[in-house]
């Protein structure tokens, strides 16, 4: 299957860390297992991960600071793109000069939400893509 026909999931994604440039203006979460879905045209989706995915986000409205606790399993997540939300997004992914701030909201296993307004957002592997399927039965 072509790598590039991935859905990166928030829901069972872990987040390693984060690191904040640009005096807050930039947010760059390192996933160190992404919830992945793999689905080429006219074939069922396949579940599984990834490591070594990043997400960026760009022209983030200033905050104090970032939440104590973004990092571990997020167990809800969602973004707004073109005024729609969404559970997933294609990886790799660029999205930037959108009319609308894009919005980012997470909620992790331990109970720290993460919410957040930028105006772009990327995502991709650090690398080769890499796909593994889930052999959950």
């Amino acid at each position: 299957m072509n790598p590039t026909n991935l859905q990166l999931e928030w829901a069972d994604s872990e987040v390693a860390g984060t690191d904040v440039s640009e005096g807050g203006r930039r947010l760059r979460l390192r996933f160190s297992a992404a919830a992945l879905r793999q689905q080429a045209p006219g074939e069922r989706a396949v579940a599984g991960h990834g490591r070594n995915v990043w997400l960026d986000l760009t022209g983030v409205e200033p905050t104090d600071t970032l939440p104590a606790g973004c990092f571990g399993r997020i167990v809800q997540g969602r973004v707004r793109l073109d005024g729609r939300w969404l559970a997933a997004l294609p990886l790799p992914g660029t999205w930037a000069g959108a009319p609308e701030p894009i919005d980012l909201e997470l909620r992790f296993g331990h109970g720290s939400e993460l919410t957040l307004h930028a105006r772009g957002m990327a995502c991709d592997f650090e690398g080769a893509p890499n796909f593994r399927e889930s052999l959950a039965c």
